[in-house]
């Protein structure tokens, strides 16, 4: 499988967990969905990117809940938001960890088992 098709099933099945996940919470769910989305047609260093930029936003608003009043609200969509992406870079860092390929990502975001289990899934390998 190659890198755009492995990480658009990572993105896909990470959608539907969302809209299962987030049923009753639809900023949540459409944070995760924009999470998502937002790391299409990455590389595995513009995934890194976009992460690092998404904790920064996590930061900024975990600061503004805590001395301006922001609503707890607006805080979660930015933090799914960075979840999903993270989630994504997890799973391709399994993918680079297969191919031996060097991986752009903290330790802190992967690879896990659980991240290990989801890939073996859709890639066809008993985890």
């Amino acid at each position: 499988m190659d890198y755009l098709t492995a990480l658009n099933e990572i993105i896909n099945r990470g959608i539907a967990a969302a809209q299962r996940d987030y049923m009753n919470s639809p900023h949540r769910r459409d944070a995760a969905i924009a999470g998502f989305e937002s790391c299409r047609n990455k590389s595995p260093d513009e995934l890194e990117a976009l992460r690092k930029r998404s904790e920064l936003a996590t930061t900024a608003a975990r600061i503004k809940v805590a001395n301006e009043g922001f609503s707890s609200h607006e805080y979660w969509k930015i933090r799914t938001f960075e979840a999903e992406i993270e989630w994504t870079c997890n799973c391709i860092s399994v993918i680079l960890m297969n191919q031996k390929a060097p991986s752009p990502f903290p330790r802190s975001i992967g690879p896990t088992a659980r991240a290990a289990t989801t890939v073996a899934d859709f890639v066809g390998v008993s985890a």
